[in-house]
């Protein structure tokens, strides 16, 4: 049966907006689950304003293979002259990759499935008639079942978990030093959130991303300037570049060391497999964050909380999941301009969750 939208029902922040469509079902247990979401993107700018082609596509496919506890959201942020083609192939073809095991199913076999889909759909575009060689896309895909959570990753897209923390009650009215993750010094009526990352950023310095692409003939460094100096990111290349027609090119000089498509890279150490990480979501879990990196670029994930559970917390909004996406997106956009006058495509997909909290277990994470 597929999902219905629902009136609007309580909230921990106010009555909730008319705009974003929501899904409500009930566990076997007798608890009832609520699921809602929105997204927002923005084309990228290059210099003196112009629009660019948005290479980042996003996925909502609630009532996912008809089951009515069964959702998937993602963000794709494709690179390279077709990269938008990438993102979008990702974007069409990922429901007919994806086939899940039954609700109920053991978590391995969800995480194996995940992975066996986006393995396909990477085989797929190596594959396809247009030429994938220097064009790809990340993907961050999130799979929700009942309460069980699975994200599967490649590349340098994020999705992030925001928990509300309870206050203790000796806690209330006095200031209370933050600790771990938990965001810095939120605006009086804004729920304080603990942050979880729900995804790794897979980038080419790190270790062991590294030493793989070394091992398969790349090399990971950073551009340098004729003065020597390096500047931006680390980047993969194929190691004394690739000679075509007589002339040596230095390149993919792609900025992530895992990605979808991306052919030459994938010669030299880049991979398709994703990371895929599991956990069982508790009461006091909010909301879900997937964004490309023109999001993350300038943000951090704990500030993005942040900015998101401020908008949702005006008691005269409601709970404006669609207006709390445009805001990030907006905030991402101004802190391009301040700091490099062009901006990156910018996309975020926010799912709302609501669990009734009777006798629950707090939830717990696993990386498989």
């Amino acid at each position: 049966m597929g999902v219905q939208p629902h009136p609007a029902g309580p909230s921990p922040y106010g009555a909730a907006s008319a705009s974003v469509s929501e899904a409500r079902y009930v566990l076997p247990d007798g608890r009832h689950v609520r699921v809602r979401w929105a997204k927002a993107t923005l084309a990228g700018l290059e210099s003196g304003g112009h629009k660019k082609t948005n290479q980042d596509a996003y996925l909502i496919l609630p009532g996912f293979r008809g089951s009515r506890s069964g959702h998937v959201f993602g963000v794709m942020d494709g690179h390279g002259a077709d990269g938008h083609m990438a993102s979008g192939y990702i974007k069409r073809e990922f429901k007919g990759a994806f086939r899940p095991p039954p609700p109920g199913s053991n978590a391995r076999s969800v995480a194996a499935e995940l992975k066996r889909a986006m393995l396909g759909l990477h085989r797929g575009l190596v594959d396809h008639r247009i030429d994938f060689s220097l064009s790809g896309s990340t993907a961050v895909i999130v799979y929700l079942e009942g309460t069980e959570l699975y994200v599967a990753n490649v590349g340098d897209s994020r999705a992030v978990l925001a928990s509300q923390k309870p206050r203790e009650p000796r806690e209330r009215g006095v200031p209370v030093t933050p600790l771990g993750p938990e965001t810095q010094g939120p605006p009086p009526g804004v729920p304080r959130m603990v942050v979880t990352p729900l995804s790794e950023d897979h980038k080419p310095e790190l270790p062991e991303e590294r030493q793989r692409i070394v091992k398969a003939g790349g090399e990971v460094r950073r551009l340098a300037l004729d003065s020597g100096e390096e500047v931006g990111p680390h980047r993969v290349f194929v190691k004394g570049g690739v000679r075509i027609e007589g002339v040596v090119y230095d390149i993919p000089g792609l900025a992530m060391s895992r990605a979808l498509g991306d052919v030459i890279a994938h010669n030299v150490g880049v991979s398709a497999e994703p990371d895929v990480l599991t956990k069982t979501l508790a009461a006091n879990d909010k909301f879900i964050i997937i964004a490309s990196d023109g999001v993350w670029e300038f943000i951090e994930s704990e500030e993005a909380v942040e900015i998101v559970a401020s908008h949702l917390a005006r008691p005269h909004l409601g709970l404006d999941l669609t207006g709390a996406a445009q805001v990030l997106c907006d905030e991402a956009r101004k802190r391009w301009a301040n700091e490099e006058h062009i901006s990156d495509d910018i996309t975020a997909v926010l799912v709302g969750i609501d669990l009734t909290s009777s006798s629950q277990a707090n939830g717990h994470a696993n990386k498989l």
